[in-house]
């Protein structure tokens, strides 16, 4: 069984402006994606739920406990990994000490032997800087560097933005991978072709609110859905 996420009726505002709008979701079992136009308030629903935003009122829980007003790290302590959009990797440092800077959160980890496994491509340049990694070499260490936190339930945002198209499939096949050991996934996609070969349902989010709820299939195949809600 793999973690549960539920966020119920958060709002975050911004000086006057209402970024979320009395957003819920709940993430069980299988991922989710979240889609919807840029600017609507997917990565700020991502932040929120890392702490990394404030929220003005709702909830959010892991497993039934709460994490709201809770500082990231002690999100990330609770079970919740995070690959931000852009990756945020360190471009300084290498891959090794890149994987290096994340405390662990159980007993039983993401050894490096074991991210090396999974990431053999990261294992070969394990002494490289992150400036000197392709974008979806980069993506890779953000996902191994989420990894490394052990965790119960992993939000990934735009995963496949800015990779080459080749890097793509292999990403998507590493995500299911991951999700299939049992771990959660809040999915944020543009790409409808990759949320719906990932998650079997998605939530389309509309200025601030969750307004439909679909197999991402469904969504896949419906274009006037694509123009109304993604500007596809």
């Amino acid at each position: 069984m793999g973690a549960s996420l539920s966020v119920r009726d958060i709002t975050v505002q911004f000086g006057s402006a209402m970024v979320l709008d009395g957003v819920s979701l709940n993430c069980v079992t299988k991922p989710l994606a979240l889609v919807g136009r840029n600017g609507v308030g997917k990565t700020t629903l991502c932040k929120a739920i890392m702490g990394l935003v404030g929220i003005a009122a709702g909830t959010i829980e892991l497993d039934g406990r709460r994490v709201d007003g809770r500082r990231p790290e002690q999100v990330a302590a609770r079970g919740i990994g995070y690959v931000p959009q852009g990756r945020r990797i360190f471009g300084s440092l290498t891959v090794e000490e890149n994987l290096l800077v994340v405390s662990p959160r159980a007993a039983e980890p993401y050894t490096l032997e074991r991210i090396w496994e999974r990431f053999p491509r990261l294992s070969e340049r394990r002494t490289n800087l992150g400036t000197q990694l392709s974008g979806g070499e980069q993506q890779m260490l953000a996902i191994a560097r989420a990894l490394r936190t052990n965790p119960k339930m992993l939000i990934m945002d735009e995963p496949t933005e800015g990779v080459a198209p080749i890097f793509v499939d292999q990403l998507v096949s590493l995500i299911a991978d991951i999700c299939r050991t049992g771990i959660g996934l809040l999915l944020v996609e543009q790409n409808l072709r990759v949320a719906a070969a990932i998650a079997e349902l998605a939530l389309v989010m509309v200025n601030g609110r969750i307004v439909m709820q679909t197999p991402t299939s469904s969504l896949l195949d419906d274009e006037m859905a694509q123009r109304t809600f993604l500007g596809l």
